[in-house]
């Protein structure tokens, strides 16, 4: 569930923390890749690319396409994308979505980052079926996403991040019979303004990825705490899966 979470004030407050490190994240995608796959993707997909911020970043050499549930993100994307790419990010709900002809089994790598899982049980099955259609044989999905036993270690209470405009502050539980994280969130803005949301996402461990991928066949090739490639353990924040296409 994440009513109201995702939107116009998202955009507002988030995009530009987010857009700063974007560039960033793409040089370490790539830099992912090659590890996997000798030379560059000639081909990308991403699973819930939001305005389009790692889309358009990508060299200009590579094929980029994604798809996007919010109107407001869509809308965001098509009026910054040049004129060739606008129609390059599909508008629709991935548990929902068909993969265009065309792009079946064309691309090279495909994406699901900035937890972009964990919203819909049914769309997150339906990314890794998505996935594995898009993908080449031995081309890799890349995943990232909170690490739910992390959370089993250090249950979060409190957190607050600044953001543009304000502060936010957020009062967490889980409901472990679910493995759900539940958000309490205020965000504080410089105006005085007190905005109220509510987030429930589903936590996955790396397990359970690894399973989800197996189904569609997509095998496990490894696991990191980030983008930089860090080194993965049990208490890492981030769940960074590497899943490869099977030939």
């Amino acid at each position: 569930m994440s009513d109201s979470y995702f939107g116009e004030l998202y955009l507002r407050f988030w995009r530009k923390k987010l857009d700063k490190v974007a560039e960033r994240e793409v040089k370490e995608i790539l830099s992912l890749y090659e590890v996997y796959v000798s030379g560059k993707p000639r081909c990308i997909f991403d699973l819930g690319a939001g305005w389009g911020r790692h889309m358009l970043r990508f060299p200009g050499n590579v094929d980029v396409w994604g798809i996007e549930k919010e109107d407001v993100f869509v809308e965001t994307y098509r009026k910054e994308a040049p004129e060739g790419l606008k129609d390059h990010l599909f508008h629709g709900d991935i548990a929902t979505f068909s993969v265009p002809e065309h792009l079946q089994g064309r691309c090279n790598l495909a994406l699901s980052l900035f937890s972009s899982l964990g919203w819909n049980e049914e769309a997150d099955r339906k990314a890794f079926h998505v996935a594995s259609t898009l993908l080449e044989e031995g081309g890799i999905f890349i995943i990232d996403t909170d690490n739910r036993d992390a959370y089993a270690i250090h249950p979060p209470s409190r957190t607050w991040q600044k953001v543009d405009g304000g502060i936010v502050l957020d009062k967490h539980r889980i409901n472990w019979t679910e493995s759900t994280l539940i958000t309490q969130r205020e965000i504080h803005t410089e105006s005085g303004e007190v905005i109220t949301l509510k987030r429930q996402m589903r936590l996955y461990s790396l397990h359970e990825i690894v399973n989800m991928g197996r189904t569609v066949g997509l095998s496990f090739e490894g696991a990191f705490s980030n983008l930089h490639m860090g080194a993965w353990s049990i208490r890492s924040g981030r769940n960074v899966v590497v899943l490869r296409k099977e030939g």
